[in-house]
């Protein structure tokens, strides 16, 4: 436009001049008086110069006047920058020794004539000396440019779309979502998110990748589902991530669509079994639902982040595995009581190190106990009990059913023993925080240690059922809070301790069924005036029951059976009033029950179960001397204490 507006300027200044003269043929042929000379050198000089330059016909333009009738025209060269500026300098040189306004301030040209052919005009400017020349464009070649540039964007982007879906891998296609196996580019977006690798890297375990599971591994299972088809997407950048693909880990290794309760997507109505363990949970959504995971069934949370997990009795089943650890900064308790898990305890639970309740009881667990564990310092309840002999089973989801007595549940492994190893050594003493500490039915053995004595806090001891040697440490005394205390059917050897008064809080002292513990009933026990149950059968104590015995007057079931106490039996047993459970049997009291005592039968001596035997003594004849060793006017059964025989009394 603006090269156009000094076009018209200087037609018009062009016009003016040539309205001043008769001609332009005039002034072709009289104007050059004293300057024509020095006008046609000019004018020949620069054609001279055109030629010199061997320009091309198509790069002379011509200009017109439609308002003057001219025959002959001005033309001048707009081509190449060498061509223009070499023809340029000629001609401004020729127009500096110019006198003539007019002549000096034309623009480069040259005479024409009617026969030329006619040439295309777009414009002419005037020739500024300290300018850079114009370029100019012939239309043909600027249209071709703009429809190759229209062309080329066309193409582009029809191979941005079609390349885009040529992208997508067939497994996408068919399934909705690309496989995890290594490819040569890009998957989707999903998988390009960064996902992969932050579970990869921080939730992972014992250096396990993506890349070299095979595709029913459940950790690519659970990470499928969190990159397709979880309705939550979330990214890297998410606080949740890591546990709600643990979680989600979690129902695919222990097969949550077998469970009882809200296993499946599609049990969202029938996912209301209010909990009924000691700890509370909310949220009763089904796993692996669109919901939160803090309102998944069983799972506990505080300000978003899993706090405790409670499925306890859902027909879990499979192995625990050792991303579990990845809840580990905030996880309290962990109840996957009895349910169907097997394998081994992973080791890594020993950094789960918030945990305070760890409830594993009633399952098919094997292997050695891990020393990790030990590192629990704030484990406050531990229960691992009755993984041996647990003739349990569940169904899985394809079917197949679980044997809880065998290893992995498979009856062509062998019987499962439960848990080994020496769990009650030195290390013990770590776990101060203790309050309750089940191992009943397992395969623990060795000595327990005198370190148990750190346990201040324990008030529930249970090691029953195993192969535990050595006799009980005196510093059992030293546990002030200690309520019950079970170590029956173990191997124990020794004698009571003599200072088991101390225990004030003792309510049941259970060591039957230890045929190596020998010794008599220290004095001291009878201070523990709230014991309610003392257990001694099937040892090898000896020695006589102190009239002190009417200090327990809470107690409730008294077992002496299969040992070798002598003496009589004291009437002071009588005040007892809570008594419901008294064997006597296969011992060698002498005499007679007292009065005191058989008074108890009409008080507390009953039992809705006609069966159970609720009092018993050696009150039938000897089949040696054919005489009873004690005689009881009011037991439930008689024994013979040569026979070991027994028959209800009518």
């Amino acid at each position: 436009l603006f090269y156009q507006k000094r076009l018209q300027e200087k037609l018009s200044n062009f016009e003016a001049n040539l309205s001043q003269s008769t001609s332009i043929k005039a002034k072709e042929k009289g104007l050059l008086d004293e300057n024509a000379a020095k006008d046609d050198a000019g004018v020949e000089e620069g054609r001279d110069s055109y030629a010199s330059l061997n320009i091309p016909q198509d790069n002379f333009y011509s200009i017109t006047s439609p308002d003057v009738d001219i025959q002959d025209s001005l033309e001048f060269s707009v081509d190449s920058n060498i061509a223009f500026d070499q023809s340029m300098k000629h001609h401004r040189e020729a127009n500096e020794n110019s006198d003539d306004p007019d002549i000096s301030n034309l623009a480069v040209a040259k005479q024409v004539y009617e026969s030329d052919e006619e040439l295309p005009l777009y414009e002419a400017v005037e020739y500024d000396p300290s300018a850079n020349p114009p370029n100019h464009c012939n239309r043909k070649y600027f249209c071709l440019a703009v429809v190759g540039l229209i062309t080329i964007g066309l193409v582009v982007a029809v191979s941005v779309v079609f390349g885009t879906k040529e992208a997508t891998p067939q497994s996408e296609l068919q399934y909705g979502r690309p496989t995890l196996s290594p490819t040569t580019s890009p998957t989707s977006s999903r998988a390009l998110s960064g996902v992969i690798e932050d579970i990869e890297a921080n939730v992972l375990r014992r250096n396990a990748t993506f890349q070299n599971m095979t595709a029913d591994d459940p950790r690519i299972l659970a990470l499928e589902w969190i990159l397709y088809d979880d309705e939550r997407q979330l990214d890297v950048f998410d606080s949740n991530l890591h546990q709600r693909y643990i979680l989600a880990l979690l129902a695919f290794s222990l097969d949550s669509s077998a469970w009882k309760r809200c296993g499946g997507v599609d049990e969202l109505e029938s996912c209301t079994t209010s909990l009924s363990n000691e700890v509370k949970t909310v949220g009763y959504a089904p796993w692996l639902s669109e919901f939160n995971e803090c309102d998944w069934y069983g799972v506990t949370c505080v300000v978003g982040v899993v706090w405790g997990l409670d499925l306890a009795n859902n027909s879990v089943i499979g192995e625990i595995v050792p991303e579990i650890v990845g809840l580990r900064s905030n996880l309290v308790f962990l109840d996957l009581s009895a349910n169907c898990l097997y394998g081994t305890l992973p080791p890594e639970m020993g950094d789960l190190s918030s945990l305070e309740l760890l409830k594993l009881s009633s399952n098919s667990f094997s292997g050695t106990f891990p020393e990790d564990l030990y590192k629990l310092s704030k484990l406050e309840q531990m229960d691992l009990a009755h993984q041996y002999s647990n003739d349990g089973n569940c169904t899985r989801s394809d079917g197949t059913v679980v044997y809880l007595m065998y290893q992995k549940g498979d009856t062509e492994n062998m019987l499962n023993d439960g848990i080994e190893g020496a769990i009650l050594d030195d290390r013990i003493g770590g776990l101060k925080n203790l309050e309750r500490l089940i191992l009943e039915n397992n395969y623990f053995y060795g000595r327990i240690s005198s370190e148990i004595g750190k346990l201040k806090r324990l008030v529930y001891f249970n090691a029953a059922v195993n192969m535990l040697t050595g006799s009980l440490p005196d510093r059992f005394t030293e546990l002030r809070n200690l309520k019950e205390l079970w170590v029956e059917e173990n191997s124990l050897t020794g004698e009571i301790p003599i200072e088991v008064g101390r225990m004030e809080s003792l309510e049941t002292f259970s060591v039957w069924l230890n045929p190596n513990m020998t010794g008599t009933i220290p004095y001291s026990l009878y201070n523990l005036t709230k014991l309610q149950n003392l257990l001694l059968a099937f040892n090898g104590f000896s020695g006589t029951l102190s009239t002190n015995i009417g200090n327990l007057r809470r107690l409730n079931r008294l077992q002496l059976n299969d040992n070798n106490f002598s003496g009589t039996v004291p009437s002071e047993l009588g005040l007892c009033r809570d008594l419901e459970f008294i064997r006597l049997e296969f011992n060698e009291f002498r005499g007679s029950v007292p009065e005191q005592v058989c008074s108890l039968r009409d008080v507390a001596l009953v039992s809705d179960d006609p069966y159970i035997e609720f009092f018993n003594a050696d009150c039938l004849p000897d089949s040696i001397t054919s005489l009873p060793r004690l005689k009881c006017d009011c037991c439930y059964s008689c024994c013979d204490g040569t026979t070991k025989q027994c028959r209800i009394v009518d």
